[in-house]
């Protein structure tokens, strides 16, 4: 039986979004070797407990991901979008959360299992936060930075959709900012679980939309306000 989602055929309409390199950041969200690597981290601990075959969906979406992610990249920072790069980990032990602890995800900044699996440049403008929650909304410095950078719109890719993307979805909208979830840019546990959460995603002021769309707006930043209708 398909899964029914009724909630958004209750509510209006996603307004139309003007996107401008001033007002949008591209939001990485917590892609590092803890999540990233099958060797390491989650994968790591997959394999220990003999459970790997279970997430053979989750690394494919990722290599998808990856490679989307790096193809917005591309094309947005030369255009002035800056990229905002977070990672779930600890820089103090004494911040080290309930959540850290009980799923195991002891992670301290300077462990290999935070390093980022994507390009971070801090001299194109790219931003990193380090957060100890699921969503970037669990560290102050998340919408710090995107204050400092006049952010109104989120373009939201990374892990993990079910968990993490949507949490810092949620938070973001109900914050005021206008969200755009890059499907294809973000990987959940399973492919069934990615795309019932991808689809409780559009409502309100978010908007799911693919890597292949953002890529052929962003040639509108060049002329004029990017518009998503």
């Amino acid at each position: 039986m398909a899964r029914r989602t009724p909630f958004t055929l209750a509510t209006r309409a996603v307004p139309r979004l003007a996107l401008r390199p001033e007002n949008t950041a591209l939001v990485v969200q917590d892609m590092q070797r803890y999540f990233v690597d099958p060797e390491s981290g989650l994968g790591r601990t997959a394999s220990e407990r003999g459970v790997s075959r279970e997430f053979e969906s989750y690394y494919e979406q990722l290599d998808i991901a990856r490679h989307n992610i790096d193809l917005l990249m591309e094309e947005l920072r030369p255009r002035g979008v800056p990229v905002v790069f977070t990672r779930w980990a600890y820089e103090h032990i004494r911040e080290l959360s309930p959540l850290q602890r009980g799923i195991g995800a002891e992670i301290g900044v300077d462990d290999p299992e935070a390093e980022l699996m994507l390009p971070y440049d801090e001299s194109a403008g790219d931003a990193l936060v380090t957060k100890t929650g699921l969503g970037a909304f669990s560290s102050d410095q998340f919408e710090e930075e995107l204050a400092a950078r006049g952010v109104e719109n989120i373009l939201l890719t990374g892990v993990v959709t079910e968990f993490g993307i949507r949490s810092t979805a949620l938070a973001a909208v109900d914050r005021g900012y206008r969200v755009v979830v890059v499907g294809d840019s973000c990987a959940g546990i399973t492919l069934d679980t990615h795309r019932d959460a991808i689809s409780e995603l559009t409502f309100g002021t978010m908007k799911v939309r693919s890597t292949g769309e953002i890529l052929r707006y962003a040639e509108g930043l060049d002329r004029e306000d990017l518009i998503l209708v």
